[in-house]
């Protein structure tokens, strides 16, 4: 099984946008007060402003951004197992139609058997639901952010190919 976090001595993962490693310490969002400590660890996968506490861009508008994991094999399954991605999200974005802004997806790049890569979205974590004024997190509508496991399987196609785990998020 692969493993990734990221600690101190671990391979770095790739990251553009406000995507940080961080311990998350002393960050205050406006709406729900201080970011919660990294699951487990001293560090987190970050995608914000420190001094802000969000992920607002300071001259207003669009922005977004990817992180991606070191390359590694995807495992294959043992005869009538299931190979899955399993992480924990912390999040909140605002309500204004949170299926169409503050997309956030888990995708895998695969490197195809030619050498091509594609972009696999596993899941997308945003609400479907929309309602006016409502704000939305991992807690829940209206609700404070808390931790939340997933685990998403992987389709059989995937497994034993190279690939990286991408995290994208666009406002």
């Amino acid at each position: 099984a692969a493993q990734f976090g990221f600690e101190d001595g671990e391979e770095p993962w790739l990251v553009n946008g406000f995507w940080h490693r961080s311990t998350l310490a002393g960050i205050v969002n406006g709406r729900f007060g201080a970011l919660p400590a990294p699951f487990t660890g001293t560090h987190a996968l970050w995608y914000g402003r420190d001094a802000t506490g969000n992920f607002l861009s300071p001259f207003g508008g669009a922005n977004a951004g990817t992180a991606r994991s070191p390359g590694f094999t995807m495992p294959t399954s043992p005869s009538g197992g299931q190979v899955a991605l399993e992480f924990k999200t912390w999040w909140e974005i605002e309500g204004a139609a949170p299926n169409i802004f503050d997309i956030m997806s888990v995708e895998l790049e695969v490197t195809t058997v030619t050498g091509s890569v594609q972009i696999r979205v596993l899941r997308r974590l945003n609400p479907t639901a929309s309602a006016f004024g409502v704000t939305y997190s991992s807690g829940g509508s209206n609700q404070p952010p808390i931790w939340v496991t997933h685990s998403l399987p992987i389709p059989a196609d995937i497994q034993g190919r190279p690939v990286r785990i991408r995290l994208s998020f666009s406002t």
